[in-house]
């Protein structure tokens, strides 16, 4: 008996918290079995296996084994429901909360529906473990009961109670769940929670958190869930006072007094989340900013944003004087003191911290620095180590960050087609690259990713692919992009306006268009086009034409919804719609029309050197005849703005006007001149169109000629293809040989380089330098022979201006090539219906000067 009533004993109070322990098995006197009379023993022995079995009861075990569904817990209180303690029915809904029981069963709402009733008979410990889990289970009426029990005596709670109830309160703010509560108890919710957050942030003040780094870090997080995610429910800042910037200020001084040094690693990590959500505010967030040149053309930190907020610092270092610091400088000092320790944090928390610096330095809040650089190199090394420990959400959170650090995609500023007349790629955005980003560490967190492709979710492919794009100058995705693809094409019906955005932005930018991924965006995008706000319809469409999407049914689609929502387009909406509109070559009168007329209200305060250059070139894309007064208005922007303009603008504006026929010398020269002192940061294709645009264009700087051939000449062993051409075409028009000679061209060189890339050529740039070799450099009969094989080759391909221009370019060599002129002349007599009445008579003129005469 003594054996089996220690066995009971000892398994009973195994099974039993300590603070449950203590109250149900209060300490006893000890007392001898052996001294004492077997019927006095037996006796004991019974009554302690009965309060075994009592207890056991309480805590969901019984004689036959411990209670292991919620459906046995829920089954035992229905038996018991009359007869159970509060205490009992207190430990029973702990239990619940690990088994996950289904909040719709009448039962567990019963449960806590009966100890919420009787909350004035709990003790304080109770009341925070009830709160917590009803608010797990979502049940809203029981919660604001509670709450209003706590707001009767939040003054004279203690600090750990205050913090207990309001970390509670912040997991329902972030989850949302504070707009669920009907419009009855929502009255008596908010106040209730203002009170908890506003003593919460009076004991931080006072101190009461100094000797507890680890519940300050509690209490900064919760506060700053609460006053300042986009989901708080603070007061609005312009009919109240904002208390929490104080207390911010107040911990910050505390912070950098060397706080932070001794603080545990996961402190640092909480506090380090609370600031970031301080100084971003509630700003609304998505992918790509909004607010900054859309993704499609730069990627933003994420429309492609990757803080959680903004920048919403308006007011938080005006505490300073408080009594206070700078919450601004907590950061980096909390970086510094994490770094050394990231090894005592889960991956998890790693992730998180990482991306709290990341979004800080996007939203240039705060700048990336020695402390900072160091932290992310640091953490980053951190994930090479242990990125199997991170769930697919880390390694999305994880690429976003690293994405930030890695600057914008090294994918070429210029595209053309042709001659080279067509629009460039506009590609702005972050230039940060400070923190080198290791490719093993990508390659990394690639396999990762497709180790955990069953639990990859919609949000989280996205979020990879964005991040994908932005790096793939440092390590392309490969099989990633097809699983990610895959995800988005199963979700494809089921896909939000910001959503479709992303994944053509994302996807477009990536070159991603296996098995017609980017048309079923499209034909989604046109499916739910009257659910897109203007700015995400703009982008998407901006997205699609520059992805190669030429299909003139989506313009024609999506032109009604552009002039319907018109009073909502701003001027970047515009630009883009346009854009689109002219690289799909669909000239809609309507809408060219009505943005037109937008133009000609709008301020030119609002006119950006982007949009100028992008309005400009769309609408002589289109061939658009622009109204005098609305090109007196874009011109005069753009001689007021022209020092101001980026390369990429510059060179489009250039373009613009060349298309336009727009001649007027001075606007020219001052935009040219603009370009002068950024020719060295110009790339190779912006460099020789420029150029080429530069001779067509009718001006006559020789300061800017000189420079022109001055970076041709230094970058002519990397020219090829079309940027060759370009050069050689503009050095033919703008100089003689000895011209060129004299102003220290590239002459023998160029030419070198010209015969080396030779059979390299496409028709294009080929035809250029057809016409323009025999004007820039001598050409030996046998060099022309050479150029009039690799043209034959080509004449199959060519439509008729091209064919027109190549016979015009055989008269310059001054030689009659047989072989080649009746192939020539052959597939010009194909087309001749097709050639306009300048081209036909300079082929005849051609053929007179040949003195070529068909037997």
């Amino acid at each position: 008996m003594a054996g089996l009533l220690t066995s009971c004993q000892g398994s009973v109070k195994r099974r039993l918290g300590p603070a449950l322990r203590a109250r149900v098995w209060p300490p006893a006197p000890a007392f001898d079995l052996a001294a004492s009379g077997t019927s006095e023993s037996s006796s004991k022995a019974l009554r302690v296996l009965r309060g075994c079995a009592s207890v056991a009861s309480v805590t969901g075990e019984s004689s036959s084994g411990s209670f292991t569904t919620a459906s046995q817990v829920l089954h035992e209180y229905a038996l018991r429901r009359h007869a159970l303690s509060l205490t009992e029915a207190t430990s029973l809904l702990r239990r619940l909360e690990d088994l996950r029981p289904s909040v719709h069963d009448e039962r567990l709402k019963a449960l806590a529906g009966d100890i919420v009733g009787q909350r004035a008979d709990l003790p304080l410990g109770a009341v925070v473990d009830v709160a917590r889990i009803v608010q797990g289970f979502g049940f809203d009426e029981e919660m604001a009961s509670l709450l209003e029990l706590v707001m009767d005596s939040t003054s004279f709670l203690p600090p750990d109670v205050v913090l207990s109830f309001a970390r509670t309160l912040s997991v329902a703010v972030q989850r949302g769940t504070a707009g669920r509560h009907s419009r009855a108890a929502v009255a008596g919710m908010e106040e209730a929670r203002s009170t908890v957050f506003r003593i919460l942030g009076e004991h931080v003040q006072e101190a009461m958190f100094d000797a507890a780094p680890a519940e300050l870090a509690e209490a900064l997080l919760a506060l700053a869930v609460y006053y300042c995610s986009r989901r708080g429910g603070a007061p609005d800042p312009a009919l109240a006072r904002p208390r929490h910037l104080e207390v911010f200020a107040s911990a910050a001084g505390l912070l950098l007094g060397g706080r932070a040094e001794v603080a545990p690693a996961r402190a640092l990590a909480k506090s380090l989340r609370a600031y970031k959500l301080l100084l971003l505010g509630r700003r609304p967030a998505s992918k790509f900013a909004a607010d900054a040149t859309p993704v499609s053309a730069a990627v933003a930190a994420p429309v492609l944003g990757l803080g959680a907020g903004g920048f919403g610092t308006v007011g938080v270092t005006s505490q300073v004087g408080l009594g206070g610091a700078d919450p601004a400088l907590v950061p980096p000092a909390l970086a510094e003191a994490l770094t050394p320790r990231l090894s005592d944090l889960a991956a998890h928390d790693v992730v998180r911290s990482l991306h709290v610096v990341t979004s800080l330095h996007s939203c240039g809040v705060v700048p990336l620095e020695a402390r900072t650089k160091a932290f992310c190199r640091a953490a980053m090394a951190e994930l090479e180590v242990r990125a199997d420990e991170l769930s697919i959400r880390d390694i999305a959170f994880a690429l976003r960050s690293i994405s930030a650090l890695a600057g914008t995609s090294a994918r070429p500023l210029w595209q053309s087609t042709g001659g080279g007349q067509d629009m460039p790629q506009m590609l702005t955005g972050s230039s940060s690259a400070s923190v080198i980003v290791k490719r093993k560490l990508l390659k990394r967190l690639y396999v990762e990713v497709q180790q955990h492709i069953p639990s990859l979710t919609l949000d989280d492919a996205l979020t990879i692919a964005i991040s994908a794009e932005r790096m793939s100058h440092i390590v392309r995705p490969g099989v990633v992009v097809d699983l990610l693809a895959a995800e988005v094409l199963r979700e494809l019906r089921s896909l939000r306006p910001q959503q479709i955005c992303d994944a053509v932005v994302s996807f477009g930018r990536l070159g991603y268009d296996e098995a017609g991924f980017l048309r079923s965006l499209s034909q989604t995008f046109l499916s739910k086009q009257k659910d897109f706000s203007p700015r995400q319809l703009a982008v998407t469409l901006h997205s699609l034409a520059s992805s190669g999407v030429r299909e003139r049914s989506i313009c024609s689609a999506v032109a009604p919804q552009i002039i319907r929502d018109f009073v909502g387009f701003e001027l970047r909406d515009m630009s883009y719609s346009l854009w689109a509109f002219a690289k799909m070559t669909h000239r809609h009168a309507p809408v060219f029309g009505k943005i037109q007329d937008g133009l000609r209200v709008m301020s030119t305060s609002k006119f950006t050197p982007q949009d100028l250059s992008m309005v400009l070139w769309s609408f002589a894309r289109a061939g658009w005849e622009i109204d005098a007064e609305v090109l007196s208005k874009l011109t005069h922007s753009v001689a007021t703005t022209a020092s101001t303009f980026s390369p990429e603008a510059l060179v489009t504006t250039c373009n613009a006007f060349a298309k336009l026929g727009f001649a007027q010398q001075p606007l020219l020269v001052d935009v040219y001149r603009s370009l002068y002192g950024k020719l060295p940061i110009l790339s190779d294709p912006q460099l020789s169109f420029s150029f080429f645009l530069f001779s067509t264009s009718g001006l006559r700087d020789e300061a800017l000629v000189r420079r022109y051939i001055f970076e041709c000449s230094r970058r002519l062993h990397q020219l090829r293809g079309q940027d060759l051409s370009n050069v050689l075409l503009a050095c033919s028009r703008i100089a003689t040989p000895d011209m060129l000679a004299d102003m220290g061209g590239p002459g023998d060189a160029l030419k070198q380089r010209v015969f080396g890339q030779l059979e390299n050529m496409d028709r294009a740039p080929l035809l250029g330098v057809y016409l323009a070799a025999p004007n820039v450099f001598p050409v030996s009969q046998e060099e022309a022979l050479r150029l009039m094989d690799v043209m034959s080759d080509h004449l199959p391909q060519m439509d008729a201006p091209e064919l027109s221009r190549c016979l015009v370019g055989t008269a310059r060599f001054e030689i009659v090539h047989r072989p080649f002129l009746i192939p020539l002349f052959h597939y010009l007599r194909q087309v001749r219906e097709r050639l306009s009445p300048n081209e036909g008579t300079s082929s005849i003129l051609t053929v007179y000067s040949l003195g070529f005469c068909k037997p």
